[in-house]
């Protein structure tokens, strides 16, 4: 009778610890799968119609109006890859022409990655920006890309800026022509990463 109830309290205590020991891994898969969400979440593209592959300028605004001396459209025969590019053409000295997208949904303390790829044909400057807003419209940061001159064939422009000002309401990321000449931008990117992470990303050909 004895050793009945000895193995008893055994047999209750393996239970109790076979449970702790389930309740354990469910609970570290569990946080497992929420960080693996939360990392894909974060290495999505920000971005809406980034290669215009909807074939207009949907969700992107420019700051001009087009006419004779200088206009911007898709353009389905020069891009980098899929159907459509942006194309950005200036035939005056005196313009700062730019394309320009908002960005309202966006994750704090972090870094974000604003990338294109960008052609260039006989172009006085052309280079990317990235800006950081209030609700007040008041320029918190700004960050640009290096500049490309003359005539180029496609190169990979970036540049980024941190999201920890508690300031900080919008986001605009810009593609802009100053002076005369044609640009091609296709897939346009901004991704947020951590701020202790290191960003490698390599150029495709």
């Amino acid at each position: 009778m004895k050793n009945n109830k000895k193995f008893l309290v055994i047999l209750s205590l393996l239970a109790i610890a076979i449970i702790i020991m389930l309740a354990v891994i469910f609970s570290r898969d569990g946080k497992t799968i929420d960080e693996s969400v939360n990392e894909v979440e974060f290495t999505v593209n920000k971005l809406k119609n980034p290669g215009f592959e909807t074939g207009d300028l949907e969700h992107w605004w420019k700051n001009f109006r087009n006419n004779m001396k200088y206009f911007a459209f898709v353009d389905e025969i020069v891009k980098f890859e899929g159907n459509y590019s942006l194309n950005i053409t200036s035939d005056l000295d005196n313009t700062n022409l730019w394309v320009e997208q908002k960005i309202f949904d966006f994750p704090i303390n972090k870094k974000l990655i604003f990338n294109a790829k960008v052609r260039t044909e006989n172009v006085n400057a052309v280079f990317l920006s990235i800006e950081l807003l209030s609700n007040k419209d008041s320029l918190l940061a700004q960050a640009f890309s290096d500049t490309l001159k003359g005539t180029n064939d496609w190169n990979h422009l970036t540049t980024w800026v941190r999201t920890i000002n508690p300031d900080l309401q919008y986001i605009i990321v810009k593609c802009n022509l100053i002076g005369r000449g044609r640009v091609w931008v296709d897939n346009f990117e901004l991704y947020p990463i951590d701020i202790q992470q290191k960003y490698i990303l390599p150029f495709k050909k």
